[in-house]
């Protein structure tokens, strides 16, 4: 049987798709010239999370990983959905820390390569202190817990 480019004799009258010659057929989310998971393009040919893969249909795919905290994105810099507990900041495409984990945190940061989130600044009448907000004792505003 002879069979089109991208696909292999199954028996003497079938072709079926081959998943990791490096051909990406247009059903096949990706396709890296191998059958090794973990590189982005699975075993079966569908896109891993944490990454993002380039290929036009007839070509290899080129995979690479999303940025930090980033488990589905299209480009390295966009990403369209974020690891817990990160939250994705849709101006920058980017995954940014949930300062809400910190009680009256209102902007916080992620010192890399550190896997923790800083508060920055906290809600009137606190201040941040071992990374928590603490009533500011002094300042005539009476905190309420």
């Amino acid at each position: 049987t002879q069979c089109e480019v991208g696909y292999s004799a199954t028996n003497i009258v079938t072709c079926s798709a081959v998943c990791g010659d490096g051909i990406k057929l247009s059903f096949e989310a990706c396709d890296d010239h191998n059958s090794v998971s973990g590189d982005g393009c699975s075993s079966n040919c569908t896109i891993e999370g944490g990454y993002y893969c380039n290929g036009s249909n007839g070509n290899t795919s080129s995979c690479d990983k999303c940025s930090i905290h980033c488990s589905s994105c299209t480009a390295v810099n966009s990403c369209q959905l974020c690891d817990n507990p990160y939250l994705l900041n849709s101006t920058t495409t980017s995954c940014v820390p949930n300062c809400s984990l910190i009680a009256q945190c209102l902007t916080c940061h992620e010192p890399l390569p550190a896997n923790y989130t800083v508060c920055d600044t906290c809600s009137y009448g606190f201040q941040p202190i071992n990374n928590t907000c603490s009533p500011v004792c002094g300042d005539s505003i009476v905190v309420v817990p």
